[in-house]
């Protein structure tokens, strides 16, 4: 937060009270403008992520219908092949390689809860995985 005012600011003696009064009163109704302005930004946030996560929801819910549809699945990847050979992110396969995942077919027995739970796996990597398996003919356990 930026300072209102300079330390080595000095009030002159002569209005002394009345102008540190003064200068306290404005201070505090700038404070009571920056939490506001805070507060009403936490709120626009909160409201931004439930638009996002409604919109995540149905961009999965059209990738799975249009591979369903289209009937086009990479088959080249089985449930014996190593995760090295799915197209993801270094992070996502930092994190599958750290929980000793190397095949898809272990990758499939864990649900989206499993994933969330490791260290560093935010729903944007479990997303990106899900994909990746979508477009593979897979999906995670519980889905």
């Amino acid at each position: 937060m930026r300072l209102l005012f300079k330390r080595d600011s000095v009030l002159p003696k002569e209005k002394g009270r009345v102008m540190s009064e003064k200068f306290e009163k404005e201070i505090f109704t700038e404070l009571d403008i920056a939490l506001q302005n805070v507060q009403t930004l936490k709120k626009s946030l909160q409201v931004l992520q439930g638009s996002l996560t409604t919109v995540e929801i149905r961009i999965q819910n059209i990738l799975k219908s249009v591979v369903s549809a289209s009937g086009v699945v990479d088959s080249s990847i089985q449930v014996y092949s190593s995760v090295n050979d799915l197209k993801i992110s270094p992070r996502a396969w930092n994190i599958l390689k750290s929980r000793e995942i190397s095949t898809v077919g272990e990758l499939i027995k864990l649900s989206k809860a499993d994933l969330l739970k490791m260290p560093n796996c935010g729903r944007a990597s479990v997303r990106e995985i899900e994909i990746v398996l979508i477009s593979h003919g897979f999906k995670l356990r519980g889905e």
